[in-house]
């Protein structure tokens, strides 16, 4: 398969890492460093050469010499927007979109600029973070949950053309989802995966934001129990509201165990605030907040937190 890798981050270093034997291409705008060491639970190191996975500022006329499968897009949300100006000359109809993303919005807007691409949406509970600019540990391996957009959205906000084409084939479909997944030890596969992608929004909303106003590791956020049952709250509140399928009670315990077993960890949004970095949050409480502005629902303190990192955002663009 021609897969291409588009965030040079994280969580694009832990795909890039587990998909190294198929030798994917990275694409990125700016290279920091030519090689990342990611160091796996278990202490084994892999170098990934991004010297040698990298397709720079493409062309149009590139995609007539190679055509992507798919596209694994993993930039942050804010950056997303501009990514699709980059790629949106060149990218052919035949390649797959599959974005992973902290927060949820994302794909929405990849439907929007290409309505006749194949897209799927999907998010991961792996943990890894960077121990220097070139080094990243995996603390945990999660797994990745993966699903087809157009069974998430109405017909009228995405059909891709390409479902219609005589080429398109549910079942060549099917296995080509199939070997892609298995690049993952843990990958899942959901016809409408929109459940899994409000869990992990409900996880991101919680951890991500107080962590960073309170710029301490996942684990301590067990010494702050009131803010988090508020928060947690709130946040099901407006699922309430929109009417998803979900047990309170479950989603509650899935939060706190992942607390539990990051509790070593500084969340992605608490590093971008220690490092004066643009952050998620219009993709993880932005996105809350307007689901429960439509439903009239009051969210004061998810709104306050929302504010207070939203001020620290506007003091780094």
């Amino acid at each position: 398969m021609k897969i291409g890798i588009v965030g040079q981050g994280a969580i694009g270093s832990l795909l890039a890492y587990y998909f190294k034997d198929l030798a994917p291409v990275l694409l990125v705008k700016n290279l920091e460093t030519n090689a990342k060491e990611i160091v796996d639970i278990k202490g084994q190191k892999s170098l990934l050469d991004f010297e040698k996975m990298l397709v720079n500022a493409p062309r149009k006329q590139y995609t007539i010499a190679y055509v992507f499968d798919c596209l694994i897009i993993s930039v942050k949300g804010y950056q997303l927007p501009l990514l699709i100006c980059h790629i949106k000359p060149w990218l052919d109809i035949k390649t797959r979109l599959v974005i992973i993303q902290n927060g949820m919005g994302g794909a929405q807007l990849l439907a929007e600029a290409f309505p006749n691409n194949l897209i799927y949406a999907g998010t991961t509970t792996d943990a890894i973070y960077a121990t220097s600019q070139n080094n990243y540990q995996i603390a945990a391996i999660g797994h990745l949950d993966i699903g087809p957009l157009w069974e998430m959205l109405e017909p009228a906000q995405y059909s891709p053309k390409s479902l219609k084409t005589n080429t398109y084939s549910a079942q060549k479909e099917k296995r080509w989802i199939e070997q892609f997944l298995n690049f993952h030890p843990h990958a899942i596969y959901h016809k409408n995966v929109s459940q899994a992608l409000y869990i992990k929004l409900a996880i991101n909303a919680v951890i991500n934001p107080l962590t960073a106003i309170l710029q301490i590791k996942n684990g301590r956020l067990r010494e702050y129990s009131q803010k988090v049952e508020i928060l947690k709250q709130e946040i099901f509140a407006v699922y309430s509201a929109i009417e998803l399928e979900y047990f309170p009670e479950a989603l509650s315990q899935a939060i706190d165990i992942v607390i539990e077993a990051t509790s070593g960890n500084w969340s992605s949004m608490c590093q971008d605030v220690k490092h004066k970095r643009l952050t998620e949050n219009e993709m993880v409480l932005g996105y809350l907040i307007k689901m429960a502005q439509t439903k009239n629902i009051s969210t004061p303190f998810m709104s306050d937190l929302y504010s207070q990192i939203a001020s620290l955002d506007a003091a780094h663009t």
